[in-house]
């Protein structure tokens, strides 16, 4: 998945920072392949498309296992969500960015209850956002 995106990421003209301080012992089965492509591809694209504006463009990646969570966090440096958009960014179809969009933070809300995991957001205008997901490892 991180492969793919740091060739996308180079595409786009967009720093791609694999957090060194990332650890991940074997992913536990109760998670697989196709939900972490469907809740990291969404969330990485987003990222990408937030700051695409950006004089100065940074995404970073960062993930855990220590403890009983595996933890993922996407972090940008964007404009940050407004805080009347993020009642609804999970809601299939809606989209700030034109019609016929608006079902990948949709889908990463789905696959992530369906782990029986959380989803945090932090973000402020104009300083990026982070999106952290919590999933149990058992």
């Amino acid at each position: 998945i991180l492969l793919g995106k740091l060739a996308q990421a180079s595409e786009k003209k967009v720093p791609f920072i694999l957090d060194p301080e990332s650890s991940l012992e074997k992913l536990p089965e109760t998670i697989s392949l196709s939900s972490l492509i469907i809740i990291l591809g969404n969330l990485i694209n987003n990222a990408f498309d937030a700051v695409k504006n950006q004089e100065d463009k940074m995404v970073r990646f960062f993930v855990t296992d220590i403890g009983n969570e595996v933890i993922f966090e996407v972090i940008d440096n964007g404009t940050g969500i407004p805080d009347e958009v993020q009642k609804s960014i999970f809601t299939k179809g809606f989209s700030t960015k034109g019609k016929n969009r608006g079902y990948g933070l949709s889908h990463v809300k789905e696959e992530v209850a369906a782990l029986g995991g959380t989803i945090e957001i932090s973000t402020e205008k104009g300083n990026g956002t982070v999106f952290t997901i919590y999933l149990p490892k058992g």
